[in-house]
């Protein structure tokens, strides 16, 4: 290896030298410098070849391309960029074919990022709008091995630009010599770039330009594949240009035979690539190959030797005799010259690097008796030893090989097959074809869905497999129907003994994802457990499946209202994955985001917040900031954060959330969508009511037209906008919003209310408590704490807070034993507080002291009231809305104790913090005024009394409702 890279170290000095020649000299310097040495002339002749035919395409760029410079009016050369969008440059860090790379970082003060902005020297025609259409796709790839494409736009002067995940590290082959990995380490290091390879594949996204600069490995030893993705963005396919040039971006030590004559880029060109990038890895040279030219380009790329050919014939021994066989078959295999002789995927190249590492006989490999038993032999020679044990060691060893070769040989069938079916599914889509027009996801599941209707040589194993992945990504887009029908197909085929139980697996977890969003949590759960036990039957095949499982197995358990089964299987969950996946994995950021909201659903919010964040910090270190785990999990926090009763941090983590979610997934996106309505959500615990309702109307448009594929928004829109009403006191708004929710629903699941329609039911009967219709709103408590019974536990938070609210309205209602004794049950079934109090339990309390009172227990009332606000001010910042209520309840009672002076303190500062967020008109205003006039009344300041009552006699006139007549007599009666 030293001397190879002497060698290349020399090559590099005379090339150096020679492109400073005059080219008419060059021939007779190089033919002087290189006597004698062959090999090195040939490599040197075919650089300056390569270098001379750059010279001239700098000079003379495609015509599409020099008009496309021409307009944009690049800026000089020799200035450097400031400011790419909303990335201000720190400084350059290299330059490659497709132009300057350089260190940025994000300027416009929404959250600190960096990013590797490459700037494009040559703009092919339609780029823009070719990124648009691929930027969603690319921007879907969340691999932990793979950089994220970030952003992307025109520069001041014109030219385009990509940013991408900013990655800290060296490329794959300088990091093995760096670090002087072994082969076993270096494979293992390769076996992680497959993965993320096939991620991509099966995600209908190919890189087109692996090479180590594009695999950079970073200090604790994570491979990260950059751009991927970005060579189909740049590519020329721009069918509206009249003429074009084809810009072919490659690397040509690198490039497969088919990129040099515009053939098919199929997986299969990745797969090549991935074999010249091995070849490096294990020889440390790449193969030898002669630089194409002319039309039969690719004819001119010979078949390489061997790597073990290519490790120095004196120093080398060992490596040499570790290549040579079974690892130099698996590398000739992936960089067969025509496609379909090559791996048929990344998965079934990585899985021949595993059998040889496990010791087990390659599919590379012809399948002669003699070499199973050479491989047999050389894993149990010890065995082999004992004379009597050969022979029926000899004949289990055959039928194990057998059993081996013939799973080894299935699993490369079907990635064949499903190889082929995508490149079919990618000609269904070509221009041809779409006459032209933009193609959509849904129109492209369409075309496969229509492949694989019409049959032809696809085995039932890889049918079904496809057939659940089509279902599966039918899911991701919202096409709830499609998804169900091709899963429940998929699941249908599980009887057949030819499919394997990983893909039996996958199939039942992903339908039984779906039956979880349609509240189908017994069927959910069921189907689940179903599949982790397929899962852990195939042994480490299906250890990622189990663990997905289990996940939604404890998330069907959360949803059903039983977060107390969810929590310990979660537990058990993540400290299974952390052995079988390591701390910082994807697993685990799953495990921990959904455990945070388990905990949270228990009222458990200082776990929830930990758990939380330990989800987050892992996401970011293994995503970058820029990514949806980040987005789940600040939406997470900031929801245990607002119950907590810190809506302060819960506004900071979801103003984040919303500006990650515009970048990853895009302004209009339902995940976005969701991100800003928990925004409102934590304005509104804030008191914000008008600044949440004007973001909710702005919302009202996007959600209107994701209605289609989501029935359901509508109806949490709806929903939100009665709250922000109501509390603003537009009543009549309220109602209509809040019936308009109801209706969504029950386009959805039927007319009778449903457990999704609880919240809307709620809101209907606060509205209708706070009109004064007593027993049209008790009507509708009952029918929702019913619904309700039905899905949450006895101790539930929120059915126990509906339960008070019941008792509120029976208070209102003058049936104060009742009001107290149902408002005493609910805050008894409350778990007891392991940290703070919530702010449902200080709510309970408040109302509990009002109702004593009125039943007639000043002092007990007075007890009550205090502890509430005792624990409200602990619980709740200062100035918050929430206040109100325990402020009330404990002025209410020590007026009724005759302390007006203690009494008028707790009034004023009530009142500060409705009034500014309720109209006047408001009975949660008028009720404090009138308690403050009595006050004051009572303290002989009898003008200060007077004022008051000015104020508020006239609104209690114009109003009709049983309380306002109510508030009238507490005033009469001082």
């Amino acid at each position: 290896m030293r001397r190879d890279a002497m060698a290349r170290q020399r090559l590099a000095e005379l090339f150096e030298q020679a492109i400073e020649l005059a080219p008419d000299a060059r021939a007779a310097w190089v033919a002087e410098a290189c006597a004698g040495e062959d090999g090195l002339r040939a490599e040197l002749e075919r650089l300056l070849r390569a270098d001379e035919r750059a010279a001239r395409f700098l000079e003379k760029p495609p015509a599409l391309i020099a008009d496309a410079i021409s307009e944009s009016a690049p800026m000089p050369a020799a200035a450097s960029p400031h400011q790419f969008g909303s990335w201000r440059v720190l400084r350059s860090i290299g330059a490659g074919g497709m132009g300057e790379v350089w260190l940025a970082e994000r300027s416009d003060g929404e959250f600190e990022q960096r990013g590797a902005v490459k700037q494009l020297a040559y703009p092919t025609p339609g780029l823009l709008q070719r990124f648009r259409q691929e930027r969603q796709i690319l921007a879907r790839l969340e691999h932990p091995n793979i950089a994220r494409l970030i952003d992307g736009g025109v520069d001041a002067h014109g030219a385009p630009y990509l940013v991408m995940e900013y990655v800290e590290g060296m490329p794959i082959t300088e990091y093995a010599r760096e670090h002087t990995l072994d082969l076993r380490a270096r494979l293992e290091l390769f076996l992680g770039v497959c993965e993320s390879v096939q991620y991509a594949h099966q995600n209908l996204v190919v890189h087109r330009d692996l090479k180590p600069s594009n695999i950079f490995v970073t200090a604790d030893g994570v491979p990260k594949l950059l751009d991927f993705g970005i060579a189909k963005v740049l590519a020329a396919t721009d069918e509206a240009a009249p003429t074009q040039t084809i810009a072919r971006l490659l690397t040509p030590d690198y490039a497969a035979p088919e990129q040099f004559n515009g053939g098919a880029i199929t997986t299969a060109t990745d797969v090549y690539a991935l074999g010249v990038v091995l070849y490096e890895l294990l020889a440390d040279t790449r193969p030898c190959r002669s630089m194409p030219v002319g039309a039969n380009a690719a004819d001119a790329i010979p078949e390489p030797a061997p790597p073990s050919m290519a490790i120095d014939r004196t120093t080398g021994h060992a490596l040499r005799r570790a290549l040579r066989g079974d690892l130099d078959r698996i590398v000739l295999a992936a960089l067969a010259h025509e496609p379909q002789r090559r791996y048929p995927s990344a998965e079934a190249l990585a899985a021949d690097i595993r059998r040889y590492l496990d010791g087990r006989p390659i599919a590379a490999c012809g399948n002669s008796a003699w070499y199973r038993f050479r491989k047999f032999a050389a894993r149990n020679r010890y065995v082999l030893a004992a004379a009597a044990l050969a022979f029926v060691a000899c004949l289990m060893a055959a039928i194990v090989s057998l059993h081996q070769a013939r799973i080894a040989g299935e699993q490369a069938q079907r990635s064949e097959a499903v190889q082929q079916f995508l490149v079919g599914v990618f000609e269904q889509a070509a221009p041809d074809q779409s006459k032209d027009k933009p193609i959509t996801a849904h129109q492209l599941l369409e075309v496969g869905e229509r492949q694989l209707a019409r049959g032809g040589e696809i085995g039932i194993a890889t049918r079904t497999e496809l057939t659940g992945l089509i279902g599966n990504l039918y899911w991701g887009i919202g096409d709830y129907a499609k998804a169900e029908a091709l899963l429940k197909q998929a699941v249908s085929k599980n009887a057949d003994p030819r499919v394997p139980d990983v893909i039996k697996a996958r199939a039942l977890r992903w339908l039984a994802r779906t039956e979880r969003e349609r509240n189908l949590f017994d069927l959910a759960i069921a189907h689940a457990e179903e599949a982790f036990a397929l899962a852990r039957g195939a042994g480490r095949d299906g250890v990622v499946e189990a663990s997905e499982a289990r996940r939604t197995i404890a998330d069907a358990h959360v949803g059903r209202g039983d977060a107390k089964k969810a929590v310990p299987l979660l537990s058990d969950v993540l400290a299974s994955d952390r052995l079988a996946f390591g701390d910082r994995s994807q697993a685990v950021i799953d495990d921990l985001t959904m455990l945070a909201n388990a905990l949270k659903e228990l009222s458990r919010y200082g776990e929830s917040i930990n758990a939380a964040r330990e989800a987050i910090d892992i996401a970011t270190a293994v995503h970058g900031r820029v990514h949806s785990d980040v987005v789940n999990g600040l939406e997470l926090l900031a929801s245990a954060l607002g119950h907590s009763g810190d809506s302060i941090a819960a506004e900071e983590c979801l103003r984040e959330a919303v500006a990650i979610a515009e970048q990853v997934f895009g302004p209009d996106h339902r995940e976005t969508v969701v991100a800003r309505s928990n925004l409102y959500w934590v304005l509104e615990l804030q008191g914000r009511f008008a600044e949440a309702l004007q973001g909710r109307l702005q919302l009202l448009g996007v959600e209107q037209a994701m209605s289609q594929t989501r029935p359901e928004q509508m109806a949490y829109a709806y929903n939100f906008l009665a709250s922000d009403y109501s509390a603003l006191g537009q009543f009549e708004e309220a109602e209509a919003a809040a019936r308009k929710s109801l209706d969504a629903w029950k386009g959805i699941h039927g007319p009778e209310p449903d457990w999704d329609s609880c919240d809307a039911l709620r809101n209907l009967g606060n509205i209708l408590l706070l009109v004064g219709r007593y027993a049209d709103a008790q009507t509708v408590f009952r029918q929702e704490i019913g619904i309700l019974r039905k899905h949450e536990p006895p101790s539930s938070e929120w059915l126990n807070r509906d339960r008070g609210t019941l008792g509120n309205v029976l208070r209102l209602d003058h049936r104060p034993a009742e009001a107290v004794q149902e408002i005493s049950e609910a805050l008894a079934a409350l778990p007891e507080p392991s940290e703070k109090p919530s702010p449902i339990r200080i709510y309970l309390l408040a109302i509990l002291g009002e109702a004593k009172l009125d039943a007639g227990d000043a002092a007990k009332a007075e007890s009550i009231a205090a502890t509430a606000l005792t624990a409200a001010r602990t619980a709740i910042s200062a100035g918050n809305i929430r206040l109100g209520q325990p402020l009330f309840a404990l002025a209410r009672a020590k007026l009724a104790l005759g302390r007006p002076n203690e009494a008028e303190p707790l009034l004023r500062e009530a009142l500060a913090v409705r009034q500014p967020v309720h109209a006047a008109s408001d009975p949660r205003v008028l009720e404090v005024q009138v308690a403050l006039a009595n006050a004051l009344l009572a303290e002989g300041k009898s003008d200060e009394a007077r004022a008051v009552r000015m104020q508020i006699e006239p609104l209690l006139k114009a109003q009709h409702s049983p309380y306002a007549i109510d508030l009238t007599a507490r005033l009469a009666a001082h």
